[in-house]
């Protein structure tokens, strides 16, 4: 479940004829305090247009059911 986006910045204009490329990656992975069956996975967004000009950066958190891996 997605908790929302943090620390949302445009930094340049994103115009409607752009090309866009995403990259998202794994920023942290922790605990969640209210459910100790869940956790929190921050995930890093960034946007460039077709010029490789950063236009948008985020933190995407979502909420997700934690795994027991057992050895």
């Amino acid at each position: 479940m997605s908790y929302g986006y943090d620390r949302l910045r445009f930094v340049r204009p994103l115009f409607i004829d752009d090309t866009i490329r995403v990259k998202v990656s794994i920023k942290e992975a922790k605990a969640d305090a209210k459910r100790p069956n869940h956790g929190i996975v921050v995930e890093s967004l960034e946007i460039v247009n077709q010029r490789r000009e950063m236009v948008l950066v985020a933190d995407h958190l979502l909420l997700v059911e934690r795994r027991l891996i057992s050895a």
